[in-house]
């Protein structure tokens, strides 16, 4: 249930009322019921315009994120985001999660809602999707795996355009781990951009196995994800809108696919890439998983 602007603020009074004119100074002392309290507070009062607080929040954020766990990370994160939704806070204030926190669920969301209000979070001011690509290719981000993950999420041809220029980088053994978070963060509703950006990736790579193994098992894993995170038996066909001026316009365009009708387009493709890496486990999976339209 979600809750109100009053009950949320209610609810983290503790952490408001601490801060006076700003973060006390022993904030590091405190334990992570108190630390998670303050930093509730300080991410409201970033969140309605506090300058002084939200520059403080850079070193807070992280020793929140280390210090409290991740289930009380992300309800507070989903009672910012639905106000940064409904219009009760800036939406500035969803970097602090984006840029601090490491959670994949959390970090993916983040960017989610950054690229679809296009939130400026960056020194430079560039906004939306280009934002979190800044942030993630500079270095900047505790997990960017899971921020590009976020932004494939979108299904926008437009970002998926940006993100295959990302390929070659993402393919390097020292890029494996956050091509692995990229592609642990599916959301439950499967657009097929999403799903032929995988794919096509994959076919790409089976060019040239068995140098490219390792980022072709992440490509194929990430495949499996996505069919294990369905929850309706459609694929979408169409793109998540990029907003800037209705915070409440928070839908998919376009129609649904029949998902029998959807793996059934699909497993051409699938047997031919288990044709090219008949040893790989991971197409094994995705392929089995999509092919069984349950």
């Amino acid at each position: 249930m979600e809750m109100s602007f009053d009950e949320f603020t209610d609810d983290r009074g503790g952490g408001l009322s601490a801060m006076g004119d700003g973060l006390p100074e022993d904030w590091a002392e405190l334990d992570a019921k108190g630390l998670a309290r303050l930093t509730s507070g300080a991410l409201v009062l970033a969140g309605c315009g506090d300058a002084e607080v939200d520059v403080s929040l850079r070193s807070l954020y992280p020793a929140y994120a280390k210090r409290v766990a991740d289930e009380e990370r992300r309800r507070t994160f989903e009672a910012i985001r639905d106000h940064v939704r409904n219009g009760g806070l800036r939406g500035a204030v969803l970097a602090h999660f984006l840029v601090g926190d490491s959670d994949n669920w959390i970090v993916s969301e983040a960017a989610f809602e950054v690229a679809s209000l296009s939130v400026s979070v960056t020194s430079t001011n560039t906004r939306g999707a280009d934002g979190v690509l800044e942030l993630a290719v500079t270095g900047n981000l505790a997990n960017a795996g899971a921020a590009l993950g976020g932004l494939l999420a979108l299904a926008n041809a437009d970002v998926n355009r940006k993100l295959r220029t990302m390929r070659a980088a993402l393919e390097l053994p020292a890029a494996d781990a956050v091509l692995e978070q990229m592609g642990l963060c599916p959301r439950s509703y499967v657009h097929k951009a999403t799903v032929e950006f995988w794919l096509d990736w994959m076919e790409e790579l089976a060019a040239d196995l068995p140098h490219s193994r390792k980022a072709f098992d992440r490509t194929a894993e990430a495949l499996l994800r996505l069919r294990e995170a369905m929850v309706e038996r459609v694929v979408l066909d169409g793109h998540r809108s990029m907003l800037t001026a209705s915070l409440r316009a928070l839908h998919d365009t376009g129609r649904s696919i029949p998902l029998d009708r959807f793996s059934a387009s699909i497993v051409p493709r699938l047997g031919a890439l288990a044709e090219a890496a008949p040893d790989s486990e991971n197409l094994r999976s995705a392929a089995l998983a999509w092919s069984i339209a349950h």
